[in-house]
């Protein structure tokens, strides 16, 4: 009928249950939640947006405060008065802590006003001690939080309250497919992490007393911490339903000794209570809110990224610079390129040698270095170490990006590259909003993924259907190698990698475009999306929300990806090592294996070895890209990836066609985690999946017939 505790609780009055399950109309609720906030902090916006905007007023018995009540899949969702604190003696307070504490909703949602998210602080750290395991934390308004310079570290907020944190817009859509989710999943077993307020003077009498209060806690579904100080500050909503509960003579002994810890510290005890808990919020306001002044940008800056013509000159422009600095910083390419062409080689490799992934992939060969080369388990080892160099020489790749680009977004100007693109993306069923995720991909697809997240559902499933096909840095290599081993002369061979790079790309958009017109089917209208967004004043950029940004996405990143490579690159190396006969690499496991997949190369004239080697390849490339030439270097003795591509003695046609399927065909094993895990459905990843090997089969095909026709 309503919460959990409202149906198990024998001692919480029957009657009073009855009579306001039937003033709020909660017959047949599933489940019940709670939304809390402070006035004006966007709770109701958000409450209308979740539920539909459908919604019943029914009131408290006794208090004559409304309290709307929406429904969501059968769940029902109490929108209760905006209070706070739950210590106060008003009659909002009064309705929403009988609600909290006689029904016992199943979730709690705060609302954090992501504009002003210090007043909400005191609610929250309130509600976090009394609702351990129940709290979900929805923060308000934030693309106008975000124009007007106030960040808030979700990540950080989450892990000290121990609740999940969600960043939603109701205005814009973001994020309440997010906290829909949280409704009707949370909360989930075992997410319970208390959060203690240290009490200062008063902490030993609340742990004293809430040693007492534990089985009256579990009857009210609160903490015994929170029970304990809300009885020593004298809160004569919560003493009375203690007491209803055959608790008076706790409820006698908590009011003598708050007067006893008023006599010893000189002030009454409630107002230590409430110092405690303002303290703590102050603290926790600290942590995780950065406030930077806008000011008003020169005026040529909106002229030019606002043109038509010109914005997205400039968008392309600035975004060149950003991924140009990454990307010398983590591999020294594309710099590199540029002084091998300008002649000054020496210079080109130290470059390479000294970036970011040159030294860590220096610190795994030199811990390879140190492994005997003949047992098998150093063997087994060195799988296990390249796998995990893998992982590590990424790191700082992510990290770069991430980092370049939440400067740029902090700064205010990526929002003004989104509206210069939203134009070209609109065609294609997405918005300016996709940019940022989009482009992400190009450096690698897992934090792409993720960073879906702020876009409204009907978008995000179409920018994940689009960013597996953004070539990522590990693509690459493979582009790279190719490019150099079977074209010559510098145009030619940027032609040719660019031009891959742009098939890829448009193939991705086309899969967004593919997506909206199947969502456009199943509703019986298409509906283009619109970027209603206001421009964020510009600001110097905060080097603290940056290593916020920085930090969430490299831990994400090595969560999502450590396990899934490390479990490959053993299956890997046992494929490469595995003997089915006598005889080097054609005698192992992974060979015959490459000889079944890489029957799909046989309308591109390949024979037998050059099938069984890239199928093979292919294999190795599902789990990460560079071990597409890993394999080859492996089956054909070059360690040079140029070298060893150049080995398999490709003519042009096949080196195109190849080269298109391995850059589109399915992504690497961490990037299907990720949209598995972003998209939650695991039918969308696979047909994405099959989806993309076909694209990349009839594309190969096509290029291959092309070019043949064309004598190349």
């Amino acid at each position: 009928m309503t919460g959990s505790g409202a149906v198990s609780s024998c001692h919480t009055d029957a009657g009073l249950i009855a009579e306001a399950a039937k003033s709020l109309g909660l017959k047949g609720c599933k489940k019940l939640a709670a939304m809390l906030g402070t006035p004006n902090s966007g709770k109701s916006t958000l409450f209308n947006a979740l539920t539909g905007g459908r919604a019943r007023v029914g009131n408290w018995p006794g208090v004559t405060v409304d309290i709307h009540v929406g429904r969501l899949r059968g769940i029902c969702v109490l929108d209760l008065p905006g209070i706070y604190g739950l210590g106060g003696g008003g009659s909002e307070e009064s309705a929403a802590k009988r609600a909290l504490l006689t029904l016992r909703p199943d979730l709690v949602i705060v609302v954090l006003d992501g504009t002003s998210p210090e007043k909400s602080m005191y609610l929250l750290v309130d509600a976090a001690e009394a609702f351990p395991g129940k709290l979900v934390v929805a923060v308000s308004k934030y693309a106008l939080s975000h124009g007007l310079g106030v960040h808030i570290d979700s990540e950080g907020l989450s892990r000290a309250i121990g609740a999940p944190v969600i960043l939603t817009s109701a205005l814009e859509g973001v994020g309440l497919d997010l906290l829909a989710r949280e409704v009707r999943e949370g909360p989930r077993k075992g997410q319970a992490q208390a959060f203690t307020i240290d009490y200062g003077p008063a902490e030993a009498y609340v742990s004293g007393l809430a040693s007492k209060l534990e089985s009256l806690a579990r009857s009210l579904g609160v903490s015994p911490r929170w029970l304990a100080a809300a009885l020593l500050a004298g809160d004569q909503d919560v003493a009375s339903l203690v007491a209803s509960l055959g608790g008076a003579e706790l409820v006698d002994e908590a009011r003598r000794l708050a007067d006893r810890l008023g006599e010893e510290a000189g002030v009454p005890a409630a107002l230590l209570i409430a110092e405690a808990k303002a303290r703590t919020a102050e603290r926790l306001a600290s942590s995780v809110i950065v406030r930077r002044k806008p000011v008003e940008a020169p005026s040529w800056i909106d002229k030019v990224y606002l043109h038509p013509i010109l914005g997205p000159v400039a968008g392309a422009l600035t975004i060149f610079a950003v991924f140009l600095a990454a990307f010398t910083i983590n591999t020294g390419f594309p710099l590199n390129y540029m002084l091998y062409l300008a002649g000054l080689e020496s210079l080109a490799s130290a470059l390479e040698e000294y970036s970011l992934a040159g030294l860590i992939a220096a610190g795994f060969g030199k811990l390879a270095s140190l492994l005997p080369g003949d047992a098998w388990w150093a063997q087994l080892a060195h799988g296990v170490l390249d796998g995990v160099g893998l992982v590590a020489s990424f790191i700082p790749l992510v990290a770069a990006l991430v980092a370049a680009m939440t400067l740029l977004d902090d700064s205010g100007f990526l929002a003004r590259v989104a509206v210069s693109f939203h134009p070209l993306f609109k065609a294609f069923g997405l918005s300016g909003r996709s940019l940022y995720p989009l482009l992400t991909g190009l450096g690698c697809n897992v934090p792409a993924a993720m960073l879906t997240r702020t876009l409204p559902p009907e978008e995000r499933l179409r920018a994940l259907a689009a960013i597996p096909y953004m070539p990522c840095s590990a693509r690459l290599i493979v582009i790279a190698a190719f490019s150099y081993a079977f074209f010559t002369g510098t145009t030619e061979r940027a032609l040719a990698a660019t031009g891959v790079y742009l098939a890829s790309m448009i193939a991705g958009l086309l899969a967004a475009r593919l997506v909206a017109f199947i969502q456009a089917r199943r509703i019986g209208v298409e509906e283009k999306p619109e970027l209603v967004m206001e421009l964020p004043l510009v600001h110097k950029p905060s080097l603290k929300v940056t290593w916020w940004a920085t930090r969430d996405a490299v831990r994400a990143f090595t969560k999502k990806m450590s396990g899934p490579i490390l479990v490959g690159s053993i299956i890997v190396w046992l494929l490469l090592n595995v003997p089915t006969g006598s005889g080097g690499v054609e005698a192992t496991l992974g060979y015959r294996l490459g000889s079944i997949v890489g029957a799909i190369f046989s309308p591109l004239g390949l024979n037998e070895w050059q099938e069984a080697v890239m199928g093979l390849s292919l294999i190795g490339g599902s789990l990460v890209k560079e071990l597409i030439v890993g394999v080859i270097g492996i089956a054909t003795g070059n360690p040079d990836p140029a070298a060893a591509v150049a080995a398999l003695g490709l003519t042009k046609a096949q080196a195109v066609s190849l080269l298109l399927f391995t850059t589109m065909y399915i992504p690497c094993i961490g990037t299907l985690a990720a949209v598995a895990s972003e998209s939650r459905s695991r039918r969308f990843t696979a047909a994405l999946a099959i989806y993309m090997v076909l694209v990349a089969t009839a594309t190969a095909y096509a290029a291959y017939w092309l070019l043949a026709l064309l004598g190349v």
